[in-house]
C-alpha cells in the first residue's frame, strides 16, 4: 500500500512537471509511449541538457501567446461593437439637432409674422421686421451666454439702434415698455430704475438712481470676471 502511494505521488510530481512545461505537441505521448525507462531517462538528460542553454527563455511564451492573442481578438470584437454604437450615437445627435434647427425656424416665423401684424397696427403705414442673425464659423461670441456675464461693447451699435427703435414705438404708440437687464446702454436711456433686493428670503423692489444701478451693474461685472 505504501509503494503505491509512493508511485502515486512520483506521478503528481511529473504531472506538475509536464504542466510546468507548458503547452506540449499533439503528438508528445505517442512518440515516446513504446519507450522503455532506461531509453526515456537517457532522453530527459539528453533533454534537460540542452535546456540549459536556454535558462533565460520563457518557458510559458506559448501559453501567454495564445492567452493575449485570445484577449486581442475580444478587444478587437469589442471595439467594433463600440464603434458601430458611436457611429448610432451619431446619427442620433444629427437627426436631433436637424430637428432642433426645424423647430427653431419654425417658431421665429410664427414670431416673425406676428411681429409684423402688431408693427403695423402700431405704426400706420409702418413695416417692421424680425430678423434671425446666425453666428458665422469662427465667432467667438457664445451662444448660451449668461444674462449676468459681463459682456463686452457693442461695436456695431446694435443696442443703441434697437433702443432708437423702442423710443419711436413708443412717442408713437403710447406704450411703455419694460425689460429686465444688466446691459448699462439700456440703462443710459432708461427713464426709471428699479432695483430688485433680495433679504431673509423675501424680495423688495425699489426705485434707484441711474448712478446706483451703474455702480451695482459694474460690481456685478467685476465680481463675475474675477
Amino acid at each position: 500500500m505504501s509503494s503505491r502511494s509512493t508511485y502515486l505521488v512520483k506521478q503528481d510530481e511529473c504531472m506538475k512537471k509536464i504542466r510546468d512545461l507548458g503547452s506540449l505537441p499533439a503528438d508528445a505521448f505517442e512518440t515516446y509511449k513504446r519507450k522503455n525507462k532506461k531509453q526515456l531517462q537517457k532522453l530527459l538528460y539528453d533533454c534537460n541538457e540542452q535546456l540549459k542553454q536556454f535558462s533565460h527563455v520563457n518557458q510559458k511564451a506559448l501559453d501567454q501567446y495564445v492567452n493575449f492573442t485570445e484577449q486581442r481578438e475580444q478587444l478587437q470584437r469589442r471595439r467594433a461593437e463600440l464603434d458601430a454604437g458611436d457611429e448610432k450615437i451619431r446619427e442620433l445627435i444629427s437627426v436631433l439637432d436637424q430637428r432642433k434647427d426645424e423647430s427653431i425656424e419654425r417658431t421665429f416665423k410664427g414670431v416673425a409674422r406676428h411681429f409684423r401684424e402688431v408693427f403695423s397696427e402700431l405704426v400706420q403705414g409702418g413695416h417692421g421686421y424680425l430678423v434671425m442673425m446666425k453666428k458665422k464659423d469662427g465667432d467667438a461670441a457664445d451662444d448660451d451666454m449668461d444674462e449676468d456675464a459681463p459682456r463686452e461693447a457693442d461695436p456695431e451699435g446694435r443696442i443703441e439702434k434697437y433702443i432708437g427703435v423702442v423710443r419711436r414705438l413708443a412717442d408713437l404708440a403710447d406704450t411703455q415698455f419694460i425689460a429686465t437687464t444688466f446691459r448699462p446702454e439700456i440703462l443710459k436711456v432708461a427713464d426709471k430704475i428699479y432695483g430688485v433686493t433680495h433679504k431673509n428670503r423675501v424680495s423688495f423692489i425699489n426705485v434707484v438712481s441711474k448712478e446706483q444701478a451703474m455702480d451695482f451693474i459694474e460690481h456685478d461685472q467685476t465680481a463675475n470676471a474675477s
